[in-house]
């Protein structure tokens, strides 16, 4: 981010630079603890790279409209490899390092997708080292899209505890699927 956020909303849409997914990536990459409700997530879109997870010490991620059937996206038909076999190995790897929880909430859909990030390391740019995204994050569905992609970058206390509180109540009504998860994953590779 290149310049300090403290109390104002700043929106990022998809098409211009930085967007929500380089935005996401950067305060990912800084942040000590990340909660992330996606609405029909594809795990071919987590594209984060390992230096981006290092400092991670705690992510939730709770998926909206999950379908074991789509999880993995797109999946070479010649080879049975997905698309994004790198991707999935870098998950994986996050995965058994135990520092994910990742909840279903079943067929229960929300709009917009959430992001809340906390750790000293962000508060460079974010009043008390918090930050949340709302809206477009791009780790969900893809699907075509007509019209913008908006996401908007809010910080301080006020807006950050609104948006955790919203995770939370997604997060809460949540079931543990780490395992179909992890052995969804363990399908592609060792």
């Amino acid at each position: 981010m290149p310049s300090r956020h403290a109390g104002q909303a700043v929106v990022l849409e998809d098409t211009a630079s930085p967007n929500a997914r380089s935005a996401l990536g950067l305060i990912v990459s800084r942040a000590l603890c990340v909660d992330l409700a996606i609405d029909g997530i594809r795990l071919a879109a987590f594209d984060f790279r390992r230096n981006d997870l290092i400092a991670l010490e705690r992510a939730r991620v709770v998926i909206g409209g999950f379908d074991n059937q789509s999880l993995l996206g797109a999946v070479d038909t010649a080879s049975g490899v997905p698309a994004h076999a790198a991707n999935l190995s870098v998950l994986r790897e996050f995965l058994l390092s135990r520092r994910i929880e990742v909840r279903s909430g079943g067929a229960r859909r929300w709009s917009p997708d959430l992001c809340v990030a906390r750790g000293p390391s962000l508060a460079r740019w974010f009043e008390g080292g918090e930050v949340a995204l709302v809206g477009y994050l791009g780790l969900g569905a893809d699907h075509p899209f007509i019209g913008p992609r908006l996401t908007c970058v809010v910080a301080g206390p006020g807006p950050v505890a609104v948006v955790s509180s919203a995770f939370l109540r997604l997060w809460s009504g949540g079931h543990d699927i780490l395992g179909v998860v992890a052995d969804a994953l363990g399908r592609f590779g060792p």
